[in-house]
């Protein structure tokens, strides 16, 4: 398992290919290999920002392999808003009936916010989740010193 960076055009398309409706404009992405295919895929989008600085960025995720997706991956890919962007929390969405992302969602420390009613065009909901920068290092995920 390597992380894959650098390569935000073939990580869209592969999570686009995956995420019904999905168009990611702009996004920085981090990939996770398994073996010579993605495993998996992260994608920070939609930063917001207040007076200059970053205060909330969006994640989409998509997993084909989840043996490839390890605690210490985690860590690395959500250091990069909480370090790197230091931006104050983190969102994400997930259709309502996606039960292994919201397992995932909060395992890895996200707290459920809200639901946003017939957000898809099937009329389904989507539930929201965020985690705050002091979740991030207070919780499982979090790396051994506070760069931010």
């Amino acid at each position: 398992m390597n992380l894959i960076v650098g390569e935000d055009d073939d990580l869209i398309a592969w999570l686009e290919d995956r995420i019904p409706g999905a168009k990611f404009y702009e996004a920085t992405t981090i990939g996770v290999s398994h073996g010579e295919e993605i495993g998996a895929a992260f994608a920070f989008f939609n930063c917001r920002r207040e007076c200059g600085m970053p205060v909330d960025v969006e994640m989409a995720a998509a997993v084909d392999y989840p043996q490839s997706i390890r605690p210490c991956t985690l860590s690395v890919v959500m250091s990069y808003p909480f370090t790197q962007l230091c931006v104050g929390r983190v969102t994400a969405q997930t259709r309502e009936d996606n039960t292994r992302c919201i397992r995932a969602l909060k395992r890895m420390g996200f707290q459920h916010e809200g639901t946003r009613r017939n957000a898809n065009l099937d009329g389904s909901s989507n539930l929201e989740f965020g985690m705050t920068h002091s979740e991030y290092f207070e919780g499982r995920l979090a790396p051994r010193s506070k760069q931010c």
